[in-house]
């Protein structure tokens, strides 16, 4: 019986490290991709800033 109640327990914590451990790689790549997009829209309008000058 003890060892089914460890295995619950550990069990437990490891869902629960799981679960935080996705949300955390889910919203950095989030904030990533939101960061990236700026930037490419950045760069395009330099791009084309360059391109019409000549």
């Amino acid at each position: 019986m003890e060892n089914l109640t460890l295995f619950i327990v550990g069990f437990c914590i490891f869902a629960c490290y799981m679960s935080f451990l996705l949300k955390m790689i889910w919203k950095q790549h989030n904030i990533q991709k939101k960061v990236n997009s700026t930037t490419l829209n950045t760069e395009t309008q330099v791009d084309d800033d360059k391109t019409s000058s000549n």
